[in-house]
């Protein structure tokens, strides 16, 4: 796999905690932003956020970020 070749999007399972946890990228995304959110999404998770903080918190955690802060990074996820 390339590392900067954009996802087609599609459901990631959370299988870091016992209930099925969903989420989605609404349009293709870098394999890089991928692994940054899911690392910060299951930091949440593990931390005792709910699932729809969790993700949040991910987003949050792009949007302060220079490399990531534009929309079309952080919005790309959302829980289903």
């Amino acid at each position: 796999m390339y590392p900067n070749k954009p996802l087609e999007p599609q459901p990631t399972v959370n299988s870091a905690i016992a209930t099925s946890t969903i989420f989605i990228t609404k349009w293709p995304v870098e394999i890089q932003l991928l692994t940054s959110f899911e690392q910060s999404f299951n930091n949440a998770l593990n931390a005792g956020f709910p699932p729809a903080q969790a993700i949040w918190q991910a987003q949050r955690k792009l949007l302060c970020s220079r490399k990531w802060a534009h929309p079309k990074y952080w919005a790309a996820f959302e829980l289903v």
